[in-house]
């Protein structure tokens, strides 16, 4: 089968769709760069319904927003059967950004890290999260959130550091 030529979203849009795809009719918690998509005015976080997925747009219970935004992804239960993309040769800026980050993540396969990246802080502040996969873009992994067992995704392309989990 001939892929078609690279482009600069195959290595943070394509791995996000298709694990957003995964998770329609789940309630989940989606984010930025910058923010979560679903605090309420009290500044709670609630879980918002992904809809649908379509082209380069999730449609979720609260709007619709660009793929490209989208850098994590977390739901209130542990998911085994998630399937990533597999790992491939990056291109583009992905090269020296994405590539160093799932090759570190890679050989942490089955362990518990400590990650930092390019999100609200406080959703990996002090927590050790479990590296259960990594595909093409995505590290897909365990964390306990607000006291919950909870799997989540991030974009590699957003870590900025993986250390060694110290507990307290």
């Amino acid at each position: 089968m001939n892929r078609k030529k690279d482009t600069v979203c195959d290595c943070c849009v394509r791995p996000m769709k298709k694990i957003l795809q995964q998770l329609i009719g789940k309630t989940t918690i989606l984010t930025t760069e910058n923010e979560f998509f679903n605090v309420n005015d009290q500044g709670e976080i609630e879980p918002i319904e992904i809809i649908d997925v379509k082209g380069c747009v999730v449609k979720t219970s609260v709007g619709s927003f660009p793929i490209s935004q989208v850098k994590g992804v977390s739901v209130d239960e542990i998911i085994d059967n998630i399937k990533l993309l597999p790992v491939r040769r990056s291109n583009f800026a992905c090269k020296c950004i994405e590539d160093p980050a799932t090759k570190l993540l890679k050989n942490n396969i089955g362990e518990t890290v400590s990650l930092s990246a390019l999100i609200p802080l406080f959703a990996l502040e002090g927590a050790g999260v479990e590296i259960l996969d990594v595909g093409e873009g995505i590290v897909l992994f365990n964390i306990t959130f607000q006291g919950v067992l909870v799997s989540a995704v991030l974009s590699t392309c957003i870590i900025t550091r993986v250390g060694p989990f110290e507990t307290q």
